[in-house]
């Protein structure tokens, strides 16, 4: 059986090298995984590659504040997919960022961590790849 093709892009940007390894090794049979620590890199991949569907984002990137690039994801191209990763809660900020539209899920780092190890070692994708709302 041949393999599926792979149309889709996501971009992942966090300043976690083993968290990146794992969204690409989960997600690499549904996506083409770009993987970055730079947000500049990452816009211009949103900008440019119409066949990005989804953006994941740590909270906090080498300074960088993860909501700030879902914010200017969400200029370049609204029907973008957003995601905020977070290891810790600022509360106010999520909820702002939900009630603008700006972040579509928000996942908690340690357990996407744990989701994409078991879910990826079971063959499935994770729900944060579901592309449905």
């Amino acid at each position: 059986m041949a393999k599926e093709s792979v149309h889709q892009s996501l971009v992942a940007v966090d300043d976690d090298p083993e968290l990146l390894r794992q969204i690409s090794k989960s997600l690499g049979h549904r996506f083409i995984v770009l993987s970055t620590s730079d947000a500049a890199v990452a816009m211009e991949w949103v900008r440019s590659d119409q066949s990005v569907k989804m953006v994941m984002v740590g909270q906090v990137v080498h300074g960088d504040a993860g909501i700030k690039i879902l914010e200017n994801a969400m200029k370049i191209r609204p029907e973008v997919r957003r995601i905020l990763i977070t290891s810790y809660a600022d509360i106010a900020m999520l909820v702002q960022g939900l009630h603008c539209g700006t972040i579509h899920r928000t996942l908690g780092k340690a357990s996407l961590q744990r989701e994409l190890a078991s879910r990826g070692a079971a063959g499935q994708a994770p729900l944060a790849a579901q592309t449905g709302h």
